[in-house]
C-alpha cells in the first residue's frame, strides 16, 4: 500500500499538483521559487497532456520492440505464448454485473488469441487479483473470454500474481522447467519492462507486442498541441513504465549476488 501510494505521487497528475501546492505555500515568503514551481508545474501538465508530447513519449519505449516476425526460423520458435493480464472492468452491468477483463487485457487478450489461432502455440495467462474483494482473478477472466466466447483453448492459468515481477516469477515457478522459449504478449509500451523480468525469470522471450501507438495525421498539427485526458492518462502510463523498469533494475541489482551465489 506504501508503495502504491507513493508510486501516485510521484506520477501526474498528483506531482504537478503537489509542486503547485507547494508554489502557492511558498508564495509569501520566497516568491520566485514559488513562482518557478508553480510555471514549471503547469508547463508540465499542459504538455503532458498533447497528443504529440503523450505519443512520442509512448514511441520511445515502444522503438525497442518489433512486430512479431511469424516466419522466424523454426529453432526460434517459442514453446508457448504467456498473455498478462491488463486490469479488469468491475461490475460490467451489460454482462449481468459480472467483472470483465479491461479494454487493455481485451486488447491483448485478443492478439493472443489471433496469434494461438496462427500458430498453435499453446496459451497460458498471468494475472491475478490486484485489490481485496476481487472473486476472480485476472487470468480466470481472460481465460473464459477465451474458451467460451473466442474458442481459444488455455493450457496453463497464473492466477496469483499482482504485478509484472510477480507474472514472471510465478510463470517460471509453475510451468515444467523444460519451457524455456516464450512468447510475451502485451502492449509495446510494457514489453521493456515485462521482457526484463521474464529474462530475469529464466525465459528465453520473443516480444509479441501489441498496441503501438501512432499519431493521428489526419488531425492539423496545431491539433496536435490541444490538451486532454486521454492523453495526460498515456503521458502517466509512460512514466509509469519507466519508474517501474528503474525500480526492476533495482531489485534485479540486489537479486544479483543470490542468483550468483546459486
Amino acid at each position: 500500500m506504501l508503495l502504491s501510494l507513493l508510486k501516485t505521487l510521484l506520477l501526474p497528475p498528483a506531482l504537478p499538483l503537489l509542486l503547485m501546492l507547494a508554489g502557492l505555500i511558498l508564495l509569501a515568503r520566497m516568491r520566485r521559487l514559488a513562482i518557478t514551481l508553480i510555471l514549471f508545474s503547469a508547463t508540465g501538465l499542459y504538455l503532458l497532456s498533447t497528443p504529440y508530447i503523450a505519443v512520442n513519449l509512448a514511441q520511445i519505449l515502444e522503438q525497442s520492440v518489433e512486430v512479431l516476425n511469424l516466419e522466424s526460423p523454426k529453432d526460434s520458435v517459442p514453446e508457448l505464448l504467456i498473455v498478462l493480464g491488463g486490469g479488469r472492468r468491475i461490475n460490467a452491468v451489460e454482462y449481468e454485473g459480472s467483472d470483465r477483463p479491461s479494454p487493455r487485457a481485451m486488447e491483448r487478450l485478443l492478439y493472443g488469441a489471433a496469434l494461438a489461432r496462427r500458430t498453435n502455440i499453446p496459451l497460458m495467462i498471468s494475472g491475478g487479483r490486484v485489490l481485496p474483494g476481487e472473486h476472480d482473478s485476472e487470468a480466470q477472466l481472460m481465460s473464459a473470454v477465451l474458451e467460451n466466447e473466442l474458442q481459444v483453448p488455455v493450457k496453463w492459468q497464473e492466477s496469483a500474481s499482482r504485478t509484472t515481477w510477480e507474472n514472471a516469477m510465478n510463470s517460471r515457478a509453475l510451468l515444467p522447467v523444460s519451457i524455456q522459449k516464450v512468447a510475451l504478449v502485451t502492449h509495446a509500451m510494457h514489453m521493456q519492462r515485462a521482457v526484463f523480468a521474464f529474462e530475469l525469470a529464466g525465459f528465453d522471450v520473443t516480444p509479441a507486442p501489441t498496441g503501438f501507438h501512432q499519431l493521428n495525421n489526419y488531425l492539423p498539427f496545431w491539433a496536435q498541441w490541444l490538451p486532454d485526458s486521454r492523453h495526460l492518462t498515456l503521458s502517466r502510463d509512460v512514466l509509469h513504465e519507466w519508474l517501474g523498469l528503474a525500480w526492476y533494475r533495482l531489485r534485479a541489482s540486489r537479486l544479483k549476488p543470490d542468483l550468483e551465489a546459486e
